[in-house]
């Protein structure tokens, strides 16, 4: 029996072991987990930032060349190089720069678009209000000129009706004086 209870013992003891292994095991499953885990988070923070600074270099030209000449320039292949070359600094955030170009230029695109869209459309307004104003200026002279020209057809006429009477009474005095 003595034998029997040490074997037991022995097989608690492997057991023990045994579970303390997997335990151990299990513990380093969860952290490799979860190092993989967060070897994605900083993988796609990475690529979020590469981003951010692609559309950030963009953002400048485009801001800084103006919408036509922007989309030019950002369209050139070595423009295109220069930037990935300039903000990657491997192969893989090169190749991820390079395979996410156009998507990134398009979103800045679409932005300076809608932009130089909406700085056309107050320039019209400015230029229609420019237009409503010249117009209401003309016919503000025109009135006015049409006043002066009421006016001095309304004296004309005065002046005929006063002085064509002493006129005419100044010719027929001259005319009686003559004739004595």
């Amino acid at each position: 029996m003595g034998a029997l209870t040490m074997e037991v013992e022995r097989l608690n003891r492997t057991i023990e072991d045994n579970q303390k292994e997997v335990e151990k095991l299990t513990k380093q499953l969860e952290k490799a987990k979860e190092e993989k885990e967060n070897q994605k988070v900083y993988e796609k923070d990475l690529k979020k930032a590469l981003e951010y600074d692609c559309i950030d270099c963009m953002k400048r030209d485009f801001e800084k060349e103006g919408f036509y000449n922007a989309c030019i320039n950002l369209q050139l292949a070595t423009t295109r190089q220069a930037i990935i070359d300039n903000l990657g600094e491997n192969e893989i955030e090169k190749r991820y720069l390079d395979n996410n170009y156009e998507k990134n230029f398009n979103k800045v695109k679409k932005i300076y678009a809608n932009d130089e869209k909406a700085k056309q459309q107050i320039q019209q307004i400015e230029i229609q209000k420019q237009f409503e104003e010249k117009q209401r200026q003309e016919e503000q002279n025109a009135k006015f000129e049409n006043g002066v020209k009421i006016f001095f057809n309304i004296l004309k006429w005065v002046c005929i009706i006063i002085f064509a009477p002493i006129v005419l009474l100044f010719i027929f005095i001259s005319m009686c004086a003559k004739g004595k």
